[in-house]
C-alpha cells in the first residue's frame, strides 16, 4: 500500500506512526482539524495536510480519501475536562458517529483497509484473576469506553458489506516521547521527588510503547488483510505501579521515593478527594494476553518496556530545558 492517510497525526501517537512510515516507501497524508494547524510544531511531517474540521457524523473527507490505500484513524475524544452530558454526547460525535463516518466514506472511496485504535477499557477497568482476551465479552465503563465500543461495532457493521477490510486494534495505555494524562503526571511526580504511597501495591499494568506501536502498524500497512479481525496489543511486560516508578526513576536518573499505604487505604483516600477512578487506575490491575496479534502477524515487539521509559524520559528533561 503505498497512499496512507492518518487521522491524529499531530498527537504523540500519529508522530509515532509517522515517523515510522517514514522510512516506508510511502505517500502520507494527514487530516487535520484546521488551517491553523500547519503551524504546529510537531517535528515530524506527513507529505500532505488536509484540514477536515471538527470530527463527527458530518465530516467531510473527500479531500483527505482521495487516492488512499489505507486509514490510520488514531484522532478521538479521549479526556474529559468538566463531565457533565454535554460531555458524554461528546463522546458520542467524535469517537462513535465521526469513525462510523469515516469508516463510511473510506470504503465508498476505494480504501482497501482501515485501522481503527480503539483502547483495551472496551472489556472494562481492571482485569480480575486473568489477562484480558480477544475472546472475552466487551464490558465497557463509562461514556468513552463505550463509545469505542460502539465505533468498533460500527467499522464492523461498514466493511462486512463492502471491499474494506479492518483491523482494530485494542491497546492499554501507550506510552513515550510525547505522552500525555497519567503516565506524563507521574514522570513529573517522580522527578519533583514528590513521595508516593505506592510500595504496597501488588498490581500488575500491560503497557504499550508507542515505538512498538507503531512498528505494528507499519507490519499491518505492509501485508495483506484478508478479513476484519480485532486484536489486543502490548509489550508483553507487564508491570506493577512500584516497579514502574522505580524504572521511570532510574531513568531519569532520580531515587524512587516510595513509602508503605494499604491499597484499601488509598482508596478511602482517593473517595473523599473525588478521585476513586484515577486510584484504581494506578493501584488496580489490568493485564491483556497479546499473544493472538503475535501468532497472526509473526511479530515481536521490537523495543523493550524500559528503552520506552528511558525515551519518555529524556523526552520529558529535553521538555523541562525548553
Amino acid at each position: 500500500m503505498k497512499n496512507i492517510l492518518i487521522t491524529g497525526v499531530n498527537g504523540f501517537a500519529g508522530q509515532a506512526v509517522l515517523k515510522r512510515l517514514k522510512d516506508m516507501d510511502v505517500f502520507v497524508r494527514g487530516a487535520i482539524r484546521g488551517v491553523s494547524m500547519h503551524a504546529t510544531h510537531a517535528p515530524f511531517r506527513p507529505n500532505e495536510l488536509v484540514a477536515v474540521g471538527d470530527i463527527g457524523p458530518d465530516t467531510d473527507w473527500s479531500c483527505a480519501l482521495a487516492g488512499v490505500d489505507a486509514v490510520v484513524h488514531l484522532a478521538g475524544k479521549a479526556h474529559t475536562v468538566n463531565g457533565g452530558k454535554d460531555q458524554a454526547r461528546e463522546f458520542y460525535r467524535v469517537n462513535t458517529q465521526g469513525t462510523e463516518r469515516l469508516c463510511k466514506m473510506a470504503a465508498s472511496s476505494g480504501v482497501r483497509l482501515f485501522i481503527y485504535v480503539s483502547t483495551v477499557k472496551v472489556h472494562g477497568e481492571t482485569s480480575a484473576f486473568r489477562p484480558f482476551s480477544e475472546k472475552d465479552i466487551p464490558a465497557p465503563v463509562g461514556d468513552y469506553a463505550t463509545s469505542k465500543l460502539r465505533a468498533e461495532q460500527c467499522v464492523h457493521a461498514v466493511t462486512a458489506g463492502s471491499g474494506m477490510k479492518a483491523v482494530i486494534l485494542r491497546p492499554p495505555m501507550i506510552y513515550g516521547p510525547g505522552v500525555k494524562g497519567n503516565m506524563s503526571r507521574l514522570v513529573r511526580l517522580i522527578d519533583m521527588g514528590v513521595p508516593l504511597p505506592l510500595s504496597s501495591v501488588r498490581n500488575r499494568r500491560s503497557l504499550l510503547n508507542v515505538s512498538n506501536f507503531a512498528d505494528l502498524v507499519a507490519r499491518l500497512i505492509g501485508r495483506p488483510i484478508s478479513e476484519t479481525n480485532t486484536f489486543l496489543v502490548s509489550d508483553g511486560q507487564d508491570l506493577s505501579t512500584h516497579e514502574l516508578v522505580r524504572l521511570l526513576a532510574k531513568a531519569l536518573g532520580k531515587k524512587a521515593r516510595l513509602f508503605p499505604c494499604s491499597p484499601n487505604t488509598i482508596r478511602s483516600v482517593a473517595g473523599l478527594l473525588k478521585r476513586r477512578d484515577d486510584a484504581e487506575r494506578v493501584i488496580g490491575s489490568l493485564v491483556i494476553d497479546s499473544s493472538l496479534i503475535r501468532k497472526e502477524l509473526n511479530w515481536t515487539p521490537p523495543y523493550s518496556v524500559w528503552s520506552g521509559l528511558q525515551d519518555t524520559a529524556a523526552w520529558h528533561t529535553n521538555q523541562k530545558r525548553k
